[in-house]
């Protein structure tokens, strides 16, 4: 089946910190460092610079939990890329669900907020689970999909998938690094420092993260046209809140209630500024 073109929720393709390849990430990322040596010191000591720099004895020791799956052809490339140069790899079935959901009418209400029967979103996750266990196409998986669930079941399902892979989305290892970020008052220094944390992270991580981001904003603004009509569906602030905990916070997490508003205010504000977070910054550039 043909797919539908994506509007960019953000305009023309960047050049993004996960359109580089491996050697010149590494050296993006060392003088990222070296560049804002000073603002990273006000803010982390000694030993936390060297675990977020994740050199090669800082990955040894501590390296933060990365997204692996059973197998490498269980990666496929993906259009929900803020890049305009690279390959965005993700899940397969991240990418059947996501372009399942896309080539069907979004402008229904409740959106991410309907809850739906347990029962539905374990049968609609099961599913697309065993279309890759099967090898299907795109097409032949779609066309199964979409004979016995709706919009609202594959969206609730997404936010299901994501807590099924091995580790969370952003490593749970940095959650310190957010609680640290969400209280920086400078919101200049914020985004930078989110840009730390996103390259601090493993590359599988930075590619479903980024096509998270890209799919929950192309969703908000064709349900809600274009962020001109929230009656009956969330803002991407609220959109962000109910998806901190899939993509933060494992399952019996021992967060208490302030640590888990911290995490949603980080959340918020990531969201807001993802477009210049994955984005090179020109001050590297020049380097």
């Amino acid at each position: 089946m043909e797919k539908r073109p994506l509007r960019r929720p953000h305009g023309k393709g960047l050049r993004t910190v996960n359109g580089l390849g491996e050697k010149d990430f590494e050296a993006y990322k060392r003088n990222f460092f070296e560049y804002y040596d000073d603002l990273i010191r006000e803010y982390f000591g000694p030993f936390e610079r060297f675990k977020l720099k994740q050199g090669r004895i800082a990955r040894v020791l501590f390296e933060h939990d990365t997204l692996r799956l059973p197998s490498k052809y269980e990666w496929v490339v993906t259009r929900l890329s803020y890049g305009k140069e690279g390959e965005l790899l993700v899940p397969r079935n991240f990418y059947i669900l996501t372009e399942t959901v896309l080539s069907l009418d979004c402008r229904v209400g409740g959106i991410f907020r309907v809850r739906n029967s347990i029962t539905t979103i374990k049968e609609c996750v099961k599913a697309i689970n065993s279309c890759v266990d099967r090898n299907l196409s795109y097409s032949e998986a779609r066309r199964l999909l979409i004979r016995d669930f709706n919009v609202i079941d594959l969206t609730t399902a997404f936010k299901e998938i994501l807590r099924e892979y091995s580790t969370t989305i952003i490593p749970e290892s940095l959650i310190d690094t957010m609680f640290k970020i969400a209280k920086v008052e400078n919101e200049e220094d914020q985004v930078i420092l989110c840009q730390m944390l996103f390259i601090s992270m493993p590359k599988t991580n930075r590619h479903v993260l980024e096509a998270t981001i890209y799919f929950l904003y192309v969703i908000h603004d064709i349900a809600t046209d274009k962020g001109k009509n929230h009656k009956d569906n969330m803002n991407m602030e609220g959109i962000s809140t109910i998806m901190m905990p899939n993509l933060v916070i494992k399952p019996h997490s021992e967060l208490d209630l302030e640590q888990v508003g911290t995490l949603v205010s980080f959340m918020r504000m990531f969201f807001a500024n993802f477009a210049t977070v994955v984005q090179l910054d020109p001050n590297i550039l020049e380097l």
